[in-house]
């Protein structure tokens, strides 16, 4: 072949033709580099180059032939050597390449090892990568993890440690690579880390918790999970380990822990019958005092039985299954349980149906507690209500009798009193005179105490529903009604607001703002700027109500006593029966308020009473 110094090939043999050429396609005229295999041109085109110029094979040869490929008539490459001589001819014109070229029968020979070798070198390269990709993600891993890590060796040397692990012990990560594993660990747990190690060794997997020491000396309780460690011949070297700080979770269990037992302290130590029924109508659990109070030593007598045959009565059982079944739960529901002896019991029942998470109901959780002795209690408080009421109408009865019969003799008293005084008057003279007007003024004041008396019996009967009382305008009304008589006496009656809207019987709490007003007019002595004061303080529970007088005052041991039936202390020219406070104590206290007077001697008095406060405006 003869390639000029463009690389172009200018002249093939026939022989060169035959083993290279096709008819389609002439080699002449075109690029040498367009015969030789890519990876054999750089090489050939830089050999003819300095051939050219220099006139002798590149140093890195040594020798004037080159090796490439050179693909044949049928399309294979075949490996050939090709040997350079630079031809120069005469006249003018560039220097020319002679290539000899011969089949490199044994560069042919191994080829394809070489390409073998190179697959496997390639494959090699590729595994490497991988491995180091590998490596770095495994890496890259265990960093990450949440979960502390080390690798041992077999003598329990720290070969790696992540920085979780080293964070968690309070080291870093050189303090810990190097060292022994068993100074991290007391004495005791060495030995449960020195079992595992053996267990590891033996190829064993396994989890354990175990207590480890970090460099404050804080304990941590952790969770190790381990595995053996292998060596590229398969022999084990090592262990590995996963490890879990759970110091948060072991102090949460042994709460929970504690929390059980307490419940199950309460639970056994409750003096009423606590249980869980099944859905079969089974007892499922039972506390110590439950078994006790049926009768039994031990709560596992009765586990597993139903609790209806404990019924006393089937219809109770019906009517416990039918409530609790349409309200999902019951409050103080009243049932007979019989003992294991005969005995029944009267118990109060607060249940409440079980519900799983798909809404089914699969029992029920009930608390029965022995109330005979408050039915015992109710049935004698019905008994006593009963006599109580017997006897308020007998005496209602008497009351009535001893109004009726008692006015009948005072009017035929009255009666002939003034009949006597009318038709005998000359002849009794002054002191008769006087007797009969003495007989008449206790006639009256009887006639009274008898009308208050039948008054303070009414005055506890409820009569109609409350209604909405103005306090300022009844306040009004008292003083129009009460001023003729504290006109007569020079007294001024004062009205000192704001008053209050007040729920009640509008009549009875007239009759305890005039009794007092009354009373305050009746023991005021006739003085100049006399007055008699109605006043009222707002409050957000209670209004406190007020009539202050300017009378004598009463002494501090019969403050207390001026509120009972028939009390007196007024003198003689002062009329009244004592029973207005009486009366008007029970009015106030039948309207959930209380009464109560202050007074010094000399001072005057102020008598108090409270009215509850209501939402009206």
């Amino acid at each position: 072949m003869v390639v000029d110094t463009a690389g172009i090939l200018r002249y093939w043999n026939e022989s060169s033709s035959n083993r290279f050429g096709t008819p389609d396609s002439p080699a002449q005229g075109r690029p040498l580099s367009g015969l030789v295999h890519p990876e054999d041109s750089p090489e050939i085109i830089e050999a003819m180059e300095f051939f050219f110029e220099k006139g002798s094979p590149p140093p890195k040869t040594g020798e004037p032939e080159v090796g490439l490929r050179i693909r044949d008539a049928e399309g294979f490459w075949l490996a050939c050597i090709a040997r350079l001589r630079v031809i120069r001819p005469s006249g003018d014109t560039d220097p020319l390449c002679l290539l000899s070229v011969r089949e490199d029968r044994e560069r042919r020979r191994i080829e394809p090892w070489r390409e073998k070798v190179q697959e496997l070198e390639e494959e090699v390269e590729a595994k490497s990568r991988k491995l180091a990709e590998s490596k770095a993600d495994y890496r890259s891993l265990i960093e990450t993890m949440n979960d502390g890590f080390w690798v041992l060796d077999a003598q329990g040397r720290i070969l790696f440690a992540n920085e979780k692990l080293a964070s968690l012990l309070g080291y870093g990560i050189s303090d810990l690579v190097g060292t022994s594993a068993f100074e991290l660990f007391d004495e005791d747990n060495c030995e449960i880390l020195v079992k595992q190690i053996d267990n590891r060794m033996e190829e064993k997997l396994g989890s354990y918790e175990i207590q480890m020491t970090r460099r404050d000396g804080a304990q941590i309780t952790c969770l190790m999970r381990g595995a053996p460690r292998f060596n590229a011949e398969g022999q084990c070297t090592g262990t590995l380990a996963n490890i879990t700080d759970i110091s948060v979770r072991k102090r949460l269990e042994d709460r929970l822990r504690s929390s059980e037992q307490d419940y199950r302290d309460l639970f056994d130590n409750m003096q009423d019958i606590v249980c869980r029924i099944g859905d079969e109508g089974k007892i499922v659990a039972l506390n110590r005092a439950g078994a006790r109070i049926l009768g039994f030593e031990k709560p596992e007598a009765l586990l597993g039985k139903k609790l209806r045959p404990f019924y006393a009565s089937r219809s109770e059982w019906t009517r416990f299954e039918k409530e609790l079944g349409e309200n999902g739960f019951l409050e103080d529901h009243i049932v007979h349980l019989r003992r294991r002896d005969g005995q029944v019991l009267a118990m109060s029942v607060n249940a409440h149906i079980l519900i799983d998470d798909r809404g089914w109901p699969t029992g029920m959780d009930g608390v029965f507690r022995d109330v005979s002795e408050r039915a015992r209690m109710e049935d004698q408080l019905h008994s006593y209500a009963s006599d109580l009421e017997k006897k308020n109408e007998e005496l209602e009865s008497l009351i009535y009798s001893i109004t009726h019969d008692f006015k009948s003799p005072l009017l035929v008293i009255g009666g002939m009193v003034t009949r006597l005084h009318r038709v005998a008057s000359s002849c009794l003279g002054e002191k008769g005179l006087e007797y009969l007007e003495w007989i008449r003024i206790n006639v009256n004041k009887m006639d009274r105490m008898v009308a208050d008396l039948l008054e303070f019996y009414r005055a506890d009967k409820t009569l109609i529903p409350f209604e909405t009382v103005s306090t300022g305008a009844l306040v009004e009304t008292v003083i129009r009604d009460a001023e003729p008589l504290a006109k007569e006496k020079g007294i001024v009656l004062r009205k000192q607001g704001p008053f209050a809207l007040v729920q009640g019987y509008r009549s009875r709490l007239y009759q305890v703002l005039y009794n007092l007003v009354e009373n305050a007019i009746k023991y005021t002595d006739r003085t100049a700027g006399a007055t008699v004061e109605i006043g009222c303080a707002l409050g957000d529970k209670e209004h406190v109500f007020r009539v202050s007088d300017c009378g004598p005052g009463i002494p501090p041991e019969h403050q207390a006593k001026v509120f009972q039936i028939f009390y007196t202390l007024e003198p003689e020219e002062v009329s009244g029966t004592g029973i207005g406070l009486s009366i008007a104590r029970k009015i106030i206290q039948n309207h959930g308020g209380r009464i109560w007077v202050e007074s010094e001697l000399g001072e005057g008095s102020t008598f108090y009473f409270t009215l509850p406060a209501t939402n009206n405006p």
